[in-house]
C-alpha cells in the first residue's frame, strides 16, 4: 500500500505539470497563426475532416497528395495525428454552429486557399490547428514528469521544463500541425514508464510503454528509429546475464516481446493495412523508392545539422547545449539511461543526414526532423542543475535560456512561409546554400522581417488590424490579449507557489520518508 507521502508528491507532481503546460499552452497563444502555413499541414487537416465528416481517408486534389487504387486522392501519411486532432475539429464544428454569425469572421480569420488547398479561413481550421500549441504543451508536462522519474528535484525539474517549453525549439513547433511533437511527447512518455518498470518490476509499466510507443509509431513511424535504443534499456542492467538464471532471461525477454514488441508489430501491421485500402498496396505512396532516397553526403548534413546557421540544432536550442555540462554527472549516476539517449540521438541523426531531403523544408523553419532529440538532450540538465551551485554554472544556464527565449520569437511570430518567399529561398543558387549564409538563414531572416513587423502573422495582431474585405477589432484583441495575459500571470504565479511549497514540505520530511523516483 501506498504511504500518504507517496500520494501526495504524485498528485502535487500532477498537479505541476498541468500548471507547466497550462502556462506553456497560453503563452504559445499569444504567437498563434490561426491557420496552417503549409501543405502537410492540410494534408492532416482535410483527413481529420474526412474521417469526422464522411468516415473515409479521401482528400481534395492538392499539393503532394496521391492517387490510390481507386483514382481518388489520399494523404501520404501515417493517420495517428489526425484522428488525435479529431476532438479539436469537433470543437471547431461545434463553435460555427452556436457563434453568432458576426464572431465566426474574426475567429475564422483570413481566407488562404489555392484552388482546393486552404491554409486558413474557417473555424475548423483555428480550431483544429490548435491541436500544435497544446501538443507542445503536453510535452513540457511529459518532460517534467520524466525529469522527476530521473530523480530530479521539483524545482530543477520545473526549471529545466520551462526553459524546454519557452527557450527551445520546442516553442517554435507549437505554430506548426506538423508530426514531430507528439512522438516526441510519447517516445519520452515511454521512457519515463520503462524507468518505473525497471526499478518496480511491475508488467503494467512495461504495456504502458509500449503502447505509447505504438501510438506514437502510428503518429510518425520514424519513432521505429527509436525503438533499439528502447529495448536495450528494457533489457541490460549491470551484470546481466550473468546475474540471472536461463528462466528469469526467457521470462524477461518473453516480457518485453509482449509489452513492447506486439503493440509496435499491431501498430505496423495497422499502418500497412491503411496503406492498403488507400494504394492498393502495403507500402506507402512513393514507398517503393525509399531506398534510393538516402544518398546525402554525410559532410554536408552533419556540418548543417550541428553548425549551419540556418539548420543548426543548437542556434534553433540553444539551451541543449547544456548536455555538455550536464553530462560527466549524468553518465556516472545514469549509466543506461546516457547510452539509451547516444544510441537514439545517434540514429536519428545519422539517418536522416543521409535521407534526400534532410533540411525538412518548406514546412517549418529549423531542423524539425531531429526535434525528437530536443527533449531527449535537455534531460541530463535536471539532475545537474541539483549540483549547479557554483555562480558560472547559474549565469551559463541563464544565458542559454535568454538567447534562445530570445531566438524563438521571430520565428514564432513570422510564418514561415513569408520568410522563405520573401528572399526567393526555392530559387536561391546553390539549392538550400542559403542555409549556410549567417544573414540569409530563416533565423535572421526571420528577424528581419519580426523587426519590419507588417509581415508578423499572429492571429491577434490581424485581428486588430483587420485584412482584405474585413475591417479591425483592436478593442477585442486587446480584450482576448488582457485574458490571456491575466490567466498566464496567475498560472504562473500558482506554479512558483506550488515549487515553493513541494520544496518546503520535502525539506520537512525525515530522510527515510522520501519517496523514491520509481513511487512517484
Amino acid at each position: 500500500m501506498e504511504s500518504q507521502t507517496t500520494v501526495y508528491v504524485r498528485r502535487r507532481d500532477l498537479r505541476i505539470a498541468l500548471l507547466l503546460a497550462t502556462c506553456s499552452f497560453l503563452y504559445y497563444l499569444v504567437f498563434y497563426h490561426g491557420h496552417f502555413c503549409g501543405s502537410d499541414e492540410v494534408h492532416l487537416f482535410e483527413t481529420t475532416r474526412s474521417i469526422v465528416e464522411r468516415g473515409e481517408l479521401t482528400i481534395p486534389e492538392i499539393l503532394n497528395s496521391e492517387r490510390g487504387s481507386d483514382g481518388r486522392a489520399y494523404g501520404r501519411y501515417e493517420i495517428g495525428q489526425s484522428v488525435l486532432a479529431i476532438p479539436f475539429y469537433l470543437a471547431g464544428k461545434l463553435a460555427a454552429w452556436a457563434l453568432p454569425s458576426g464572431w465566426q469572421t474574426p475567429l475564422a480569420g483570413r481566407q488562404l486557399k489555392e484552388g482546393q488547398l486552404r491554409w486558413g479561413g474557417s473555424i475548423e481550421i483555428f480550431a483544429t490547428g490548435l491541436f500544435a500549441p497544446f501538443a507542445a504543451a503536453l510535452l513540457v508536462a511529459v518532460f517534467f514528469w520524466t525529469e522527476r522519474q530521473l530523480g530530479a528535484s521539483v524545482r530543477s525539474a520545473a526549471l529545466t521544463s520551462a526553459i524546454l517549453g519557452f527557450c527551445t525549439y520546442t516553442a517554435t513547433m507549437s505554430g506548426y500541425f506538423l508530426r514531430h511533437v507528439v512522438p516526441a511527447a510519447l517516445l519520452l512518455a515511454a521512457l519515463g514508464w520503462l524507468r518505473r518498470w525497471r526499478e518496480t518490476r511491475r508488467t503494467k509499466m512495461l504495456l504502458v510503454a509500449g503502447v505509447l510507443l505504438a501510438v506514437g509509431v502510428q503518429t510518425r513511424m520514424d519513432l521505429l528509429l527509436a525503438l533499439p535504443g528502447l529495448l536495450f534499456y528494457a533489457i541490460w542492467e549491470r551484470g546481466f546475464p550473468r546475474s540471472a538464471s536461463r528462466k528469469e532471461i526467457q521470462g524477461r525477454l518473453l516480457a518485453i516481446g509482449q509489452a513492447i514488441v506486439l503493440p509496435v508489430v499491431i501498430s505496423i501491421a495497422l499502418i500497412l493495412y491503411v496503406n492498403y485500402v488507400k494504394w492498393g498496396r502495403p507500402m506507402a505512396a512513393g514507398g517503393e523508392s525509399i531506398a534510393h532516397a538516402f544518398g546525402t553526403p554525410l559532410y554536408v548534413s552533419l556540418y548543417g545539422f550541428l553548425f549551419s546557421p540556418g539548420l543548426g540544432f543548437f542556434v534553433y536550442s540553444p539551451p541543449a547545449l547544456l548536455v555538455f555540462s550536464a553530462w560527466k554527472s549524468f553518465w556516472r549516476k545514469y549509466r543506461v539511461e546516457s547510452i539509451t539517449i547516444v544510441a537514439i540521438a545517434s540514429i536519428f541523426l545519422l539517418s536522416y543526414s543521409a535521407y534526400e531531403d534532410w533540411h525538412g523544408l518548406w514546412s517549418a523553419p529549423g531542423p524539425r526532423y531531429l526535434f525528437i532529440l530536443v527533449p531527449l538532450l535537455m534531460l541530463p540538465a535536471g539532475q545537474w542543475l541539483d549540483g549547479a551551485l557554483r555562480w558560472t554554472a547559474r549565469t551559463w544556464v541563464g544565458a542559454l535560456a535568454i538567447v534562445g527565449f530570445i531566438f524563438q520569437i521571430p520565428l514564432m511570430a513570422v510564418n514561415f512561409a513569408y520568410a522563405y518567399h520573401f528572399l526567393g529561398y526555392a530559387d536561391y543558387r546553390p539549392s538550400y546554400s542559403f542555409l549556410f549564409v549567417p544573414d540569409h538563414s530563416p533565423l535572421a531572416t526571420s528577424f528581419r522581417l519580426f523587426k519590419e513587423g507588417y509581415l508578423v502573422d499572429s492571429w491577434l495582431l490581424n485581428l486588430r488590424r483587420g485584412w482584405e474585405g474585413t475591417a479591425g477589432h483592436p478593442v477585442a484583441a486587446m480584450c482576448v490579449l488582457a485574458v490571456i495575459l491575466s490567466l498566464l500571470v496567475s498560472s504562473l504565479w500558482t506554479l512558483l507557489r506550488n515549487v515553493k511549497e513541494a520544496e518546503r514540505r520535502l525539506r520537512d520530511l525525515p530522510t527515510e520518508e522520501r519517496p523514491e523516483p520509481a513511487a512517484i
